[in-house]
């Protein structure tokens, strides 16, 4: 989720010198702008708390105060009014952009502005349009993810722990070229995988990008496999046509191969 605005409070020290108390306030403002894209996140510091013996009533009728509450405000309606804008102008600007794949794109496309998705569930803006009539429906709405997002989310969105591992793995490794390389994560899976879903026929775990070129890696698995178990030359591959049953008019992938 956007964080649009954090806001630091300096704790009362007691006893404590101003010189002293400035320096603890700008170290921790210094230490939330290094963590802050500030060009998405606005960091606002308010006035130092004062001893609990002063009301707080007192405290937030301190015209200091005001102006940080006034400044926070503007921030929060600025970027509303920002996103209200992005969020209308969605469908009409993924139109000028955007290819999208599975779509026929000279027939009428239905349009569908997602906000963000958690569990199972899609937050839509408005409703499906067809691009000449704009949706009826106004605001947010909760819509069902039935398909899991091509069946690649199954346990659905926004899991915590998935989110955390993905989180480490992009920190620690980010994207790192696999043929001969060996890191800890890789070797978990692989074995993990092995011992469950390949129990009793595999051995080795192979990773390859996405649904369709996995079709296309195993049809070469499974050509090398077939010369391997007929005992055909490199040579003689050509002669020994090896056909593939297929079903026509199916679908197996994107790429030319699948």
């Amino acid at each position: 989720y956007d964080v649009p605005l954090v806001a630091l409070v300096p704790r009362h020290i007691p006893n404590a010198s101003p010189e002293a108390q400035n320096e603890e306030k700008v170290r921790n403002e210094l230490a939330l702008s290094k963590h802050l894209d500030l060009d998405k996140t606005s960091l606002v510091v308010l006035p130092r708390l004062p001893d609990s013996k002063v009301p707080l009533s007192q405290y937030m009728a301190d015209r200091d105060v005001e102006s940080a509450g006034t400044e926070m405000l503007d921030v929060l309606y600025e970027y509303s009014q920002q996103r209200q804008k992005q969020l209308q102008n969605a469908e009409a600007d993924a139109r000028e952009v955007i290819w999208w794949p599975f779509t026929q794109h000279g027939m009428p496309i239905g349009v569908t502005v997602v906000d963000s998705a958690y569990g199972n569930n899609y937050t839509v803006i408005g409703g499906k349009t067809d691009g000449k009539e704009k949706s009826t429906v106004e605001g947010e709405n909760q819509k069902v993810d039935a398909v899991g997002s091509w069946w690649t989310n199954g346990v659905g969105h926004g899991d915590p722990g998935i989110t955390k591992a993905m989180s480490y793995a992009a920190g620690r490794y980010g994207h790192v070229i696999f043929p001969e390389i060996a890191q800890q994560p890789a070797i978990e899976l692989s074995r993990m995988m092995v011992d469950n879903v390949g129990k009793g026929w595999a051995s080795r775990a192979f990773y390859s990008d996405d649904g369709s070129t996995g079709i296309e890696v195993g049809l070469k698995m499974a050509f090398r496999a077939r010369q391997m178990a007929l005992n055909i030359p490199e040579s003689k591959l050509i002669d020994n046509n090896m056909l593939i049953v297929g079903l026509d008019d199916s679908y197996h992938g994107d790429t030319l191969g699948a």
